[in-house]
């Protein structure tokens, strides 16, 4: 009796050949998506690579290294003076400027007005300060070329600086005032060039300060960096007498000179006064004085106010309907936190905030949208903060770039296709 051949290697080479065509369809159009997310090396190495400076060589086939650039710190303008000091990227940033550089024989170290009519330029014998006096007053680009003694050279990235005119009169308001105290406003005193680029060194200006009523005098300085007239600066007086005159008189210095002087006079309140909502009226474009959310608010959260002083105590009110809101205090940072009603309805609304004095205590408003969904305060920030997405090294890097890798589909193909192989290799030791 003929027995038949039971077809077993058939059927397991056909089960392999089905599970590899499975896992290969299953997994390649995964490993072909990752594949496309994962950035080349030449393209990983552009994406991190650091801005290199401005490099020049000689042609001597010898002169292969090239010395570090620099960059400035500590840079300082004076009386027609600039000043710095020069250090090394290479001693910064070892791990990115790794070299190898060749050693610094010399410094060129040049300082160019904007007009270009002065230029300057200082050799050093090695990297360190650099000083450059006489200079007329105006906006400076300063610069670094680092000198090898086989002649290559290597230049360093450009600060700007400007070499200061002599200061004017500043402006001064009066911000708030009670019975006991007042905070003063104070801006402009320096002159600067339009349109500077960033990070420019503008120097700093002193504003000094006297104040004299009754049999009283006080005295104050407050440093700031030179700016345009735009940026205010607010200064208090404290332990004032109740119903008194005072007269504050304002001068601006910096490294030129001091200014001619600017007049202020205020009568302080004759004693506390019970917070008065201003009229709807009065919340007008002109009385908005800078105030500005900082976080927009639902029914019964917080609203974030960045008020122009601090810290003082203030009132809230909010538009329609003057509805108080209660005492609130600003924070070192000028900021206050308003809590809302709970049962306030989604919509458009003003809030307004007054101190003791005067024209009611109005220190400004802000226009308050109120979202409809309910949720949890806002997180207290200086300033708003953008949404932004992370940036991740490694394989996570394919997500945030907008590729998703199927990471599920390339275990499931790898593990198909590595099961066909198994029964393949099978089939052929059991052969």
């Amino acid at each position: 009796m003929t027995k038949s051949t039971p077809a077993r290697p058939a059927v397991l080479r056909t089960i392999a050949v089905a599970t590899v065509i499975a896992g290969l369809v299953v997994g390649t159009p995964a490993i072909a998506q990752a594949a496309s997310a994962t950035p080349s090396p030449a393209a990983s190495a552009a994406s991190t690579s650091v801005a290199q400076p401005e490099v020049e060589a000689t042609d001597d086939e010898d002169a292969t290294l090239l010395p570090s650039a620099t960059r400035i710190f500590e840079l300082a303008v004076g009386n027609g003076t600039v000043s710095g000091t020069l250090r090394l990227l290479s001693d910064i940033s070892p791990e990115w400027y790794p070299g190898p550089f060749a050693d610094v024989d010399s410094v060129e170290v040049t300082v160019v007005s904007a007009d270009g009519e002065t230029t300057r330029t200082d050799t050093l014998d090695k990297v360190g300060p650099f000083s450059f006096s006489g200079l007329p007053s105006g906006l400076y680009s300063v610069t670094a070329t680092t000198i090898a003694a086989s002649g290559s050279s290597t230049t360093g990235e450009t600060a700007s600086a400007v070499v200061p005119t002599a200061p004017i009169p500043a402006s001064v308001s009066l911000f708030t005032y009670t019975d006991t105290f007042a905070i003063v406003q104070v801006s402009g005193g320096a002159v600067l060039p339009e349109n500077l680029p960033s990070g420019t060194m503008t120097g700093e200006i002193d504003y000094d300060f006297t104040l004299t009523g009754g049999d009283e005098t006080w005295t104050q300085t407050g440093s700031i960096v030179a700016s345009g007239a735009g940026g205010k600066s607010s200064y208090r007086f404290s332990e004032l007498t109740p119903a008194t005159t005072y007269q504050l008189v304002v001068t601006v210095t910096n490294a030129v000179g001091t200014s001619d002087p600017t007049f202020l006079s205020f009568t302080t309140e004759a004693g506390p006064r019970e917070p008065r909502a201003p009229g709807e009226g009065q919340l007008t474009d002109d009385t908005r004085n800078n105030l500005s959310l900082l976080a927009v608010p639902q029914p019964g959260g917080l609203a974030a106010i960045q008020v122009p002083a601090a810290p003082i105590k203030m009132q809230a009110w909010l538009y329609p309907g003057a509805v108080p809101l209660g005492e609130v205090s600003s924070d070192e940072a000028a900021r206050v936190w308003v809590r809302l009603p709970a049962d306030l309805a989604p919509g458009q609304y003003r809030l307004a905030i007054t101190g003791p004095a005067p024209a009611d205590g109005l220190i400004g408003w802000v226009d308050l949208p109120v979202e409809a969904a309910a949720g949890t305060d806002p997180l207290p920030t200086a300033t708003p903060t953008p949404t932004s997405t992370p940036t991740v090294s490694g394989a996570s890097s394919l997500a945030q770039s907008g590729t998703e890798t199927p990471v599920g589909a390339l275990v499931v193909g790898g593990l198909l296709a590595s099961a066909g192989v198994a029964i393949l290799g099978l089939r052929r030791r059991r052969a």
